[in-house]
C-alpha cells in the first residue's frame, strides 16, 4: 500500500512502465469530467475505470486484493475513508475471481 499525493508521482516511476502510465494519465486527465466507465490507457494493460458511488459507513466496507494489476485509487471529489491491512493478517471470504483480478477477504 501505498499512500501519497499525485505531485509525488514521478518519484514511483521506476515501479514499472504500466504505473508510469497510470500515474501519467491521473496527473494529467481532467478527472472531474472524465466520462464514467473504462478508459484504456495502454491496451488492456493499463486503464482507468471512472465510477461514482456513494460510500458506505466505516465498517460495511469490504476488504480487496488484486495480482495482476495496480489498484490506483484517486478520488476526483467528495470524500472517502479506505482502509489497508497486510495480507497475511486477513482470511479469504471467497475464492479469487480471475476474471475481475479480484479476491475479497
Amino acid at each position: 500500500m501505498i499512500l501519497d499525493l499525485l505531485e509525488q508521482a514521478p518519484g514511483y516511476y521506476g515501479l514499472g512502465a504500466a504505473m508510469r502510465a497510470g500515474l501519467e494519465f491521473l496527473r494529467g486527465a481532467d478527472l472531474a469530467s472524465l466520462p464514467l466507465g473504462r478508459h484504456p490507457i495502454a491496451g488492456d494493460s493499463v486503464f482507468a475505470q471512472g465510477s461514482e458511488y456513494l460510500t458506505r459507513p466505516r465498517g460495511e466496507g469490504q476488504w480487496e486484493a488484486h495480482r495482476q494489476y495496480f489498484d490506483l485509487q484517486c478520488l476526483a471529489a467528495g470524500r472517502e475513508l479506505i482502509g489497508y491491512a497486510p495480507l497475511a493478517g486477513l482470511e479469504p471470504a471467497g475464492d479469487y475471481q480471475a476474471e475481475r483480478d479480484c479476491i475479497f477477504l
